[in-house]
């Protein structure tokens, strides 16, 4: 623990934030002193790092990354792994097998690498990870932050031959909501899966499971209009649940949370993509894109 305190307080002198970006959907920069913290606490403290799954890698790169319409396009997909998959063991093994992924396997790892571990690990017979409490990574906002295909819980059964990695967006939002609202980090997807298994299709979770999970644990549901004005008084009330369709987000349907408003940004934790958590976005960007919201509070 002293070895920890002073390497703390000799990076602390030495770090600053990065610079500010003010306009467009670009990447939300996180300090490098979070970084270094987050790196020291990995190295030097009880930690499991195989169900973390490289996130602080994630973190460092494409720290320029811009938003992009996902597409289903197998020649596309197979395109974009290709180029990412220069260095990476995994993602050339996804490339020279890609063929035998399904097609949601496909389409995730397809529009975004940061996957990869996720369905590398699914052809592999590598699902037994420790299962630990906490987010799949600290974005340092009210929501805590919950990846579908965090390892803990990635390979857990939810419909069919699809597991909470590919088919658990739904619970994995309302488990990041539910936390928060009960500051409790034992409410995790791996839980809220159980519920949702009762309310899915092959297309998804019903919508009727937000309103049955919110009368279970006794919150306060409500339906939003989709505008600025009322996501931005919802926002000040409690978290808001939101079905999207196809767009920068997915190429069907696809379930998130919005956590807050940053400079008139919305702050929003995709359980299906880190990158895409890290952006600031405008509302008028997207706003197309939104089929439902729900925002819940106790």
């Amino acid at each position: 623990m002293k070895k920890i305190i002073l390497i703390l307080l000799i990076i602390f002198p030495l770090t600053s934030c990065s610079k500010k970006e003010n306009s467009g959907i670009k990447n939300e920069n996180f300090s490098n002193t979070l970084r270094d913290v987050e790196y020291i606490t990995k190295k030097y403290v009880n930690y499991d790092k195989d169900a973390k799954a490289n996130m602080l890698s994630i973190i460092d790169n494409d720290e320029y990354f811009q938003a992009r319409i996902k597409t289903n396009k197998e020649k596309e997909l197979k395109s974009y792994i290709k180029e990412k998959s220069s260095g990476n063991k995994k993602l050339k093994w996804i490339y020279d097998n890609f063929d035998k992924l399904n097609y949601g396997e496909k389409v995730l790892v397809g529009n975004d690498d940061d996957a990869c571990d996720y369905v590398y690990n699914c052809h592999n017979n590598k699902k037994d990870f420790n299962f630990f409490d906490g987010q799949s990574l600290n974005l340092h906002r009210k929501t805590p932050y919950y990846l579908q295909w965090d390892n803990r819980w990635a390979y857990d059964n939810l419909i069919g031959d699809d597991n909470i990695g590919i088919a658990g967006c739904g619970p994995t939002s309302m488990a990041m909501v539910l936390s928060r609202l009960f500051d409790d980090e034992k409410i995790n997807p791996k839980l809220i899966a159980q519920d949702a298994k009762n309310h899915m299709t092959e297309d998804g979770v019903y919508w009727s499971f937000f309103e049955f999970e919110a009368k279970k644990y006794k919150v306060k549901i409500e339906d939003i209009d989709n505008t600025e004005k009322d996501l931005k008084n919802a926002l000040k009330k409690g978290p808001i649940v939101v079905s999207v369709k196809q767009g920068y987000f997915t190429t069907g349907g696809h379930i998130m949370v919005i956590d807050s408003m940053k400079d008139d940004k919305l702050l929003i934790n995709d359980p299906n993509s880190i990158k895409n958590s890290k952006i600031e976005w405008p509302y008028k960007d997207i706003q197309d894109q939104f089929v439902k919201l729900w925002l819940m509070y106790k």
